[in-house]
């Protein structure tokens, strides 16, 4: 009998929906929620990965023209998880859609069955049903279409796209043609050429059941150029057939400002920015790109040290969330190890932004002070205003790569500027997905949080600076950030000011509502 150190684990295929985050299933979500591991691909909202607490994630996306990991190698790594040494575990192997609807669920869950892995699959709603249903557009209708045909508009391979066009013309039933948009000249060309009249509804749909979802619908024989004209990206949906004139009476949902625009966030992995949500809400996809790495150095004996030294009449000052995060578990050990009869220091908690002073919270450590929104970022400002005497110790809990200009400030104002080095950053291998969409100019906007961030994006795609046509919009969080990237030879069109992601955000929506980008 097998103990529970030799048991394999289980491998749930989850579907994740079409896009929304929101359309997961329940027994999905709960699974997201409590996984030990997380495997996921490109069609996956960042909002579930972000929700997933598990330490172990691996992503294993695709793009057109390439893979970020061999379909093989992705069914091997499910099951090398599933039966590596240890206590079972829960893997959730979640994909865009439903695993089994052009999902390759199928394969992954063989590959287990064979291993002598368990394996459950979770369904989830199809992207062929939800997608038109968000378009207004129901796929069967009484006296119109009495059924649904879902097709794969997409040959592994860069194959010839071969299909039963007869059988199909033939049938008078909605074809939903999933991963068509290069793919459609073809697919209009082939179905008018067996016999389906020129007049017939067609919908092609843009990240349907998301923010930025829009679409162009019109007849068959329009429909390719109505779709370059309207610049029509991955990943789309097409629907051909008499249901999708109904969209036009059903559907309530008018595009939203920033409709079909692409931004790229670059971040800290550890990290996510809730201040981007109104971009969502706009319309943008916006595309979270993890940058840099932070690694803690709480084992570090100056770092201890340092901690440990901090008293009631001092002043702490964070100008990151990350800082906020390392020094919570810092000072959560200091603490602890007093004696029973020591009373901990009670030291003064600045934030340099409304964004650390939510993450101040959250870790139950109160700021005191804070710059005002029209002076974010000023925190030698914020001290003077609040009285703070010269000759205070101030400590800057921070990165070992964070520049010098704040402790020299406050040194030349006349206060004892400590550093704390909590953690150091380094770049994250970008995803084949990320890499692709910013090599091929198909983003509108990339907003950089960090120098680093900059230094990690060029070195994988170093191409950017080279073409003077580019229409992608560069945008940094502050001077330094911009000064770092025009050094490497990206000049950011729109800097922040003052300096922080909710100016940048608020600067990025409006460049991009005036047509730049």
């Amino acid at each position: 009998m097998d103990t529970p150190e030799q048991r394999p684990s289980t491998v749930y295929l989850v579907g994740a929906g079409p896009g929304d985050p929101d359309l997961i299933t329940v027994k999905g979500l709960d699974l997201v929620e409590s996984c030990d591991v997380l495997v996921y691909d490109s069609l996956v909202s960042a909002d579930l990965v972000l929700r997933c607490p598990a330490t172990e994630k691996h992503y294993v996306g695709k793009t057109a023209g390439g893979h970020a990991v061999p379909q093989n190698e992705t069914t091997d790594l499910l099951v090398r998880l599933a039966t590596a040494p240890g206590p079972a575990r829960i893997i959730v192997r979640l994909k865009g859609g439903d695993p089994y609807v052009f999902g390759r669920g199928g394969e992954e869950a063989l590959a287990c069955v064979r291993a002598g892995v368990p394996v459950e699959v979770v369904p989830g709603v199809p992207a062929g049903i939800a997608v038109p249903a968000y378009a207004g557009v129901p796929v069967t209708h009484r006296g119109v279409s009495s059924g649904v045909i879902f097709i794969t508009g997409h040959q592994a391979g860069n194959r010839k796209l071969e299909l039963p066009w007869g059988h199909l013309v033939g049938s008078r039933l909605t074809l939903v043609f999933y991963m068509a948009v290069s793919s459609l000249p073809i697919i209009a060309e082939q179905l008018l050429h067996h016999g389906m009249k020129a007049d017939t509804p067609a919908l092609v749909v843009q990240e349907g059941t998301l923010p930025g979802q829009r679409h162009v619908n019109g007849r068959l024989d329009e429909i390719v150029s109505l779709a370059a004209s309207a610049s029509i990206r991955p990943p789309a949906l097409v629907v051909v057939g008499d249901v999708a004139r109904l969209g036009q009476e059903l559907l309530q949902q008018q595009p939203r400002p920033m409709a079909g625009k692409t931004v790229v966030l670059v971040r800290a992995e550890e990290h996510h920015y809730p201040e981007v949500r109104r971009m969502r809400a706009a319309g943008a996809r916006v595309v979270d790109v993890p940058g840099v790495r932070c690694r803690a150095r709480l084992d570090d004996p100056q770092v201890r040290a340092s901690v440990e030294t901090i008293s009631t009449d001092d002043l702490v000052v964070f100008t990151s969330a990350m800082g906020v995060r390392f020094f919570a578990e810092a000072w959560s050990t200091a603490t602890h190890a007093l004696e029973a009869e020591q009373v901990p220091p009670e030291p003064t908690f600045v934030a340099g932004s409304p964004s650390v002073a939510r993450a101040l919270a959250k870790a139950g450590l109160h700021a005191s002070i804070m710059p005002t929104m029209a002076r974010s970022g000023l925190v030698l400002e914020a001290l003077l205003e609040e009285g703070v005497e010269p000759g205070s110790i101030v400590w800057l809990p921070r990165s070992t790569s964070a520049n010098r200009q704040l402790p020299d400030s406050l040194e030349s104002a006349g206060f004892q500027a400590r550093t704390i080095e909590l953690y150091e950053t380094v770049p994250v291998p970008m995803t084949l997905d990320a890499r692709s969409m910013l090599a091929h100019d198909r983003v509108d906007a990339i907003l950089f949080l960090a120098g680093t961030c900059v230094e990690s994006v060029l070195g994988a795609v170093p191409e950017l600076v080279e073409p003077d046509d580019r229409h992608m919009l560069a945008a940094a969080v502050g001077p330094r950030t911009a000064a770092t990237a025009a050094a490497l030879g990206l000049p950011c069109e729109v800097v922040a000011n003052p300096p922080g992601l909710e100016p940048l955000v608020d600067a990025v929506m409006e460049a991009l509502s005036k047509g730049r980008g």
